[in-house]
């Protein structure tokens, strides 16, 4: 499956959640976009707020709002994509094994009210 520029916009105001062996982190998406062609395809993420992981990449105990790492990029060219069901895709990087899940804002990975140190607009 290849990913889009129109494809990816179904996820602004969801949410993005990235996991190695070592690190997770979760954020909601204010801008996302496909960018390039061919060898040099970059998935675009800017944030609203994002949240790291503390414990167990895979399971983590809390999670602790950061302020940095708002804008970034992430290279699609050895990526395999999948749908996992109500909208939500899996994007697995074959040679670093890191994975990356897009969550439309309908079906959202993460409360915002669970991470500690976010402050909640009324």
């Amino acid at each position: 499956m290849k990913l889009t520029n129109a494809d990816v916009q179904v996820f602004a105001g969801g949410q993005i959640k990235v996991q190695n062996q070592k690190v997770i982190f979760c954020g909601e998406i204010r801008e996302i976009s496909v960018v390039g062609d061919g060898n040099k395809t970059l998935l675009r993420v800017r944030l609203s707020w994002r949240a790291r992981g503390q414990g167990p990449a895979r399971n983590p105990r809390r999670w602790v709002n950061e302020t940095t790492g708002l804008d970034f990029e992430i290279s699609l060219t050895q990526f395999y994509i999948t749908n996992i069901g109500k909208g939500r895709r899996c994007l697995r990087n074959v040679a670093t094994n890191q994975l990356t899940f897009l969550y439309p804002p309908s079906a959202p990975s993460l409360n915002p009210s669970d991470v500690v140190g976010l402050r909640q607009l009324p």
